[in-house]
């Protein structure tokens, strides 16, 4: 995974033309928050080059946010998340932390999150403390 700051992504026009230009690129879009001005992008680092210099030719200038480098899919659970507070206030936690909330998994049991390794532990703390 990569994420993009697009530092002058500022409209709707913006998003579609960028939205363009990757995906007839074959580069595979995992979302567009354009509040954080921010593309999530299913490519690795060796990618970065290349999809830089696309955005760059339409005139956009981007920065890569290292974390999310290593991001990968991880299912996560504690029977303390059947609480409907103790669930809300991870789901906010998971997205202040700056990752991602993407589903439930039936198997195994949890939620799916995308996040690096690292976070697992920080996040079994946050709710474990609740």
């Amino acid at each position: 995974m990569i994420k993009l700051k697009v530092v002058n992504m500022s409209c709707g026009h913006c998003r579609l033309k960028i939205t363009s230009v990757l995906t007839n690129n074959e580069y595979k879009i995992e979302s567009i928050d354009m509040d954080e001005q921010s593309i999530l992008l299913n490519e690795g680092l060796e990618d970065f080059k290349k999809i830089r210099d696309l955005l760059d030719e339409i005139g956009y200038i981007i920065t890569v946010d290292k974390r999310f480098l290593e991001l990968k899919e991880i299912v996560y659970w504690n029977t303390l998340l059947e609480d409907d507070y103790i669930f809300n206030q991870t789901l906010i936690f998971i997205k202040d932390k700056g990752y991602h909330f993407t589903e439930f998994s039936d198997s195994p049991f949890g939620l799916k999150i995308l996040a690096v390794d690292s976070f697992i532990d920080e996040l079994e703390e946050y709710v474990t403390h609740l």
